[in-house]
């Protein structure tokens, strides 16, 4: 499976530079989607920490700030941000949270509590997600336990993510509003149950920016890459990737209805 992401990622980037739009301005309402920020993990997957850093530096040379999901759709998505997001809680979040400190930017963290009460070197603990939050941060729920909505009933799904908001919102003493749906899969019957479990707004993995009127529990991310260097990262803010959507649409419908 992790080979044929791979291969996928590197056609979708080949793709991406033909379209050569990436001296296009960056457009409003756009989420940038990150994994893992470390050195020897998946190419497509995982951002090395210094090409990660390059990026925060490439957005900040053009005009751009990195904020919290909340933050931007609280101001009205305007000229000059863009959202940064985290899926998973992987432990390498912490640096590249440092970093954007550092910059004075912040970042929405979606989180899966099951993996954090395990705990374990490869996810953030309660106390690095509570520091963060002091910082600034925003977490948000990536499920209890990160599983496929497919064939789960809207009202069992909203338990399980009302569950994972009240477990994060205990732990860390901070209000939960945002759900990023585990593998992207939003389905109409996730999307009602994000609605039951008092989300005010939950993301998928489809690429696009985010314009007035969009739905807020169907919102759209660019992934971001570790083979994304500067034209690929200001591409997808540009919009180069975003004919990759109807794809990956088809791709959840065929996994989940």
């Amino acid at each position: 499976m992790g080979d044929a992401v791979s291969v996928r990622g590197a056609l979708r980037a080949r793709v991406n530079g033909v379209f050569g739009l990436v001296r296009r301005r960056p457009t409003r309402g756009r989420i940038l989607l990150y994994h893992e920020v470390r050195r020897g993990a998946d190419p497509i997957g995982a951002v090395d920490p210094e090409a990660f850093r390059a990026h925060q530096g490439w957005l900040r040379s053009r005009g751009l700030r990195g904020t919290t999901i909340a933050a931007m759709r609280g101001d009205g998505s305007p000229d000059g941000v863009v959202a940064l997001s985290f899926d998973d809680g992987h432990a390498s979040v912490v640096d590249a949270c440092a970093v954007l400190v550092a910059m004075g930017y912040a970042a929405t963290l979606f989180v899966v509590p099951a993996w954090v009460e395990r705990g374990g070197t490869g996810t953030c603990s309660w106390t690095e997600l509570a520091a963060l939050a002091r910082e600034g941060f925003e977490v948000g729920s990536h499920d209890l336990a990160h599983e496929r909505p497919c064939g789960v009933q809207a009202a069992v799904l909203a338990e399980r993510y009302r569950a994972s908001k009240i477990l994060i919102e205990d732990r860390l003493g901070v209000e939960v509003t945002g759900l990023a749906y585990p593998y992207g899969l939003a389905p109409a019957h996730a999307r009602r149950a994000a609605a039951l479990a008092g989300y005010a707004y939950a993301v998928t993995s489809e690429p696009g920016a985010n314009r007035e009127g969009a739905d807020p529990l169907r919102l759209r991310r660019n992934e971001i890459h570790g083979t994304d260097r500067e034209s690929g990262l200001i591409g997808k803010l540009a919009g180069t990737d975003d004919w990759f959507a109807p794809i990956r649409r088809l791709e959840h419908r065929l996994t989940c209805g």
